[in-house]
């Protein structure tokens, strides 16, 4: 391979990882967004689902991410040959039960509540959240009441910056691609990290079909991954810049 080839083969995969890193985000922050319709549902138990085959993307091979994946799979495939209504209505009963304040554990899905001494929301930490998305240019859908700290638009707002890092690469700025993945790696650490491990596990006690339990495994699993994924192409870029 001549250098110009290695360093065309270089910027696909590195544009791969972050595609499937955004395209991971989406689909959780979706999760949680709101209850499951009859057209995700569909989508979800279409023989082409690619998300399923998620946990053997490269750079996301986990024992652990597998287990989650393989959870929402039996699921989903059980649901393939009922009824349809019948499965949205179980979902839509769990997703009430856990994120709409129906029983008191989980509490609420947003950060604020899981880390604040008051255990309520629009404490300190949502501030801290909102000047990031600033930080980066964003701010919440004027349509999506939620507060700015709830797990879905943490989630999206990961979505999105993936999909910056996507951009910066496929224009060889590197210095863009830096940059939007050193606020991701203080996001996972100073938020994601610090909140979601519990949210998941009390979604893992609560929740009442296998469904929300996979989504509960895959989300605390992928956290833990990316972190890695983020440090490892921090020190990447940075040594491109280097030579």
């Amino acid at each position: 391979m001549t250098n110009s080839a290695e360093g065309a083969a270089t910027k696909r995969r590195q544009v791969a990882t972050h595609e499937n890193r955004r395209l991971m985000y989406a689909f959780l922050s979706r999760m949680f967004e709101r209850e499951v319709t009859l057209d995700l549902l569909k989508e979800l138990t279409s023989s082409n689902n690619p998300i399923l085959d998620a946990a053997s993307m490269e750079g996301f091979e986990d024992e652990r991410l597998k287990s989650g994946f393989e959870l929402l799979g039996r699921y989903l495939k059980s649901a393939s040959e009922a009824d349809p209504n019948r499965v949205k209505l179980e979902l839509a009963v769990d997703y009430a039960s856990l994120f709409l304040g129906v029983k008191k554990k989980p509490a609420h899905p947003s950060e604020s509540v899981y880390v604040s001494n008051l255990q309520s929301m629009y404490q300190e930490s949502r501030d801290r959240v909102l000047f990031t998305y600033w930080e980066a240019g964003v701010d919440k859908k004027k349509e999506y009441t939620e507060p700015e700290d709830h797990v879905a638009i943490e989630l999206q707002f990961m979505e999105y910056s993936c999909r910056r890092v996507c951009e910066a690469l496929q224009k060889s700025d590197t210095g863009e691609a830096i940059r939007f993945l050193k606020i991701q790696e203080g996001f996972v650490r100073d938020h994601l990290a610090n909140w979601v491990p519990r949210l998941t596990k009390d979604i893992l006690e609560s929740a009442q079909v296998d469904f929300y339990r996979g989504v509960a495994t895959i989300t605390d699993a992928f956290i833990g991954i990316d972190a890695k994924v983020i440090a490892a192409s921090l020190d990447e870029l940075r040594e491109s810049i280097a030579k």
